[in-house]
């Protein structure tokens, strides 16, 4: 009995133990999970702060300065786009004035109107605000622009200023093809120191490589420029140099042509004798004479007469044509310069004064007439032009009786020539183009 009190008492102790032992390791248990639970919150805390808030992305110095260019260049785009609008915008008010101008020219009646006109040219006021553009306008492409038309469009200090500007950047980098360009603007439009300047520019350049086909462009640009310089005498020589050693091709007859029509020294003379040797009868020879018909003088009447003796066809027909309109201006100028001032005599020359102005033979007129009249029945081609000059010298002559004229004057009354029979009249013809 005792015995079994013992076992039973045992075992209740061993109970109360285990109860013990259980309840002590429940709030470890507990704080290890409640530890484990913290620790999952806050890492699920900076899961999301991680997903809401990205890290700064770290860029290279490469990738830095591509958008710094990028930025830039559509900075640069926005500018230019602008400034092309601004200059756009002036030539439309340039052209727009011109056209006014021009009309205001055309109805001009007198003198002090037409007079009045010319004051008003927009070239006085567009000049200048083509030059202000250019030195405010922050895109150099635009610039260069409006420059060029201050240089075209303007006059006075605001084109000489542009042409300044415009030759001092060229000289900068003389040797590229933009400064070329430039020199061959300033040859075609510019004036005075700058553009011969330019001309001893492209001379320079054609110079150092006369067999090449950039020389030769470059020289027949100076020949073609206008007025007399020396840089454009030098470019005939070189080129009359280089259709020397292909004398008898195309090419040498345009170039002769060329030379024929726009040098005045002695190159002229050369090239229209190895025209007349060589290509007598070419259509160059017919654009040669032209301007000699308007240019009355000994050496263009002996050329023409030359011609005439030597060429064929529409060539000959040309020669006859050309020297009649030439006569007939001679005597018209002849008229004129004989009663001119001392001044005037003296700016033309004492040996052209003396062609125009010294007495004609009586049978010149006649001979040529009587040419001009055979020769309308033979070419048809020819035959309005013709026509014209036999007019001109059966009735427009010196010493023929006017034919009649016709019109209104400035208050609308009809008015003939015939009225003033018997009076000093003076007809004044002037026109605007």
């Amino acid at each position: 009995m005792r015995l079994k009190f013992l076992l039973v008492l045992g075992i209740f102790l061993l109970s109360a133990c285990a109860e013990t032992v259980t309840e002590d390791a429940k709030p470890e248990s507990s704080s290890t999970t409640s530890e484990a639970v913290s620790t999952n919150v806050m890492g699920d805390a900076q899961e999301s702060e991680t997903k809401s808030e990205p890290k700064a992305v770290v860029k290279s110095a490469e990738e830095v300065e591509a958008e710094r260019i990028a930025a830039a260049k559509e900075e640069a785009a926005k500018i230019a786009k602008e400034s092309k609008e601004k200059l756009n915008a002036l030539k439309n008010e340039f052209a727009e004035a011109s056209t006014q101008w021009r009309e205001k020219m055309k109805n001009a009646k007198t003198r002090e109107q037409r007079t009045e006109a010319v004051k008003i040219n927009p070239a006085n006021e567009f000049g200048q605000r083509f030059l202000d553009l250019a030195e405010a306008c922050p895109d150099p492409q635009t610039s260069a622009a409006a420059l060029t038309q201050a240089m075209i469009n303007g006059v006075g200090p605001a084109k000489t200023t542009a042409m300044n500007k415009m030759l001092t950047k060229a000289e900068t980098d003389i040797e590229s093809q933009e400064a070329m360009g430039t020199f061959i603007l300033l040859t075609q439009f510019g004036s005075g120191e700058p553009k011969n300047a330019a001309m001893s520019h492209l001379l320079a350049k054609a110079e150092k490589d006369l067999d090449s086909e950039e020389s030769r462009r470059l020289l027949v640009q100076l020949i073609n420029t206008r007025g007399e310089a020396e840089p454009k005498d030098k470019a005939c020589k070189l080129l009359l140099k280089l259709t020397e050693t292909d004398i008898r091709s195309n090419q040498a007859a345009h170039s002769l042509a060329m030379i024929a029509t726009q040098a005045k020294g002695e190159s002229k003379p050369a090239a229209m004798s190895w025209l007349i040797e060589h290509h007598i009868n070419s259509d160059k020879m017919i654009e040669v004479m032209k301007p000699m018909a308007r240019l009355p003088n000994q050496k263009n009447e002996d050329w023409l007469k030359e011609i005439y003796r030597k060429g064929a066809g529409k060539v000959k027909g040309n020669a006859l044509v050309s020297l009649a309109k030439l006569a007939a201006r001679r005597d018209k100028l002849g008229g004129y310069y004989s009663s001119a001032s001392e001044e005037i005599i003296e700016s033309l020359g004492e040996e052209q004064f003396a062609y125009l102005t010294r007495e004609r033979d009586s049978n010149e007129a006649i001979e040529i007439e009587k040419m001009l009249d055979a020769f309308v029945t033979d070419h048809e081609s020819l035959l309005e032009s013709a026509k014209r000059e036999l007019f001109a010298i059966r009735n427009l002559s010196v010493g023929k009786t006017a034919p009649e004229i016709v019109g209104t004057d400035l208050d609308g009354v009809e008015f003939k020539l015939s009225d003033y029979r018997g009076k000093v009249v003076f007809l004044d013809f002037w026109g605007d183009w």
